[in-house]
Formats: C-alpha cells, structure tokens, sequence
C-alpha cells in the first residue's frame, strides 16, 4: 500500500481551510485541484503520513475537527475519513 498524506490547505485572504487526504506527491495533488477550483492563491502543508489508510481516516477527521474547517468556516463539506473526491470550490 502507498504511502497516505493528511494535509491542510489555506487559501488566500479568506483563511478558509481544506483538510484532505492523498497518496499523491503533495505537488501533484495541488496541481490536480488546480483544474477544479477558483485561482486562488493557497499554502499546503502535510500534516501526517501514515501507512494505514485506517489511521489516515482518524487523522483527517481529528484535523478537520481541529481546524474546524467544515463548511461553512472551512471547505470541508463531509467530516472526513471516507475518502470521497472533493474538489475546493468557493475558496475566495
């Protein structure tokens, strides 16, 4: 099994948050999301590389709590940790 990444991304002005998960390079992730969002200028940050995608599921969903980055203070819209396909929207 790959490597799972649990990162956070903070987009522009809004501050808004996004907590997610990939098997992807972060790099790639980013580039992906690129297609489907807003240009709007955002930081990534890995918060945590696990093995088990278990572990990755209790993870995103610790962080999506602690940020507390549901919708609509952040741009999570499910809490985490079922790895449905989300794409950022309405980041600004």
């Amino acid at each position: 099994m790959k490597p799972i990444t649990v990162y956070v991304a903070t987009f522009g002005e809004s501050q808004k948050q996004y907590v997610g998960q990939t098997t992807q390079p972060l790099k790639k992730r980013c580039q992906e999301n690129d297609r489907h969002r807003p240009r709007a200028p955002f930081e990534v940050m890995a918060l945590a590389t696990v093995e088990n995608a278990r572990q990755a599921a209790m993870l995103e969903k610790f962080w999506i709590k602690t940020f507390d980055s549901m919708a609509p203070n952040g741009l999570n819209r499910i809490y985490g940790g079922n790895g449905a396909h989300q794409y950022w929207r309405n980041a600004e």
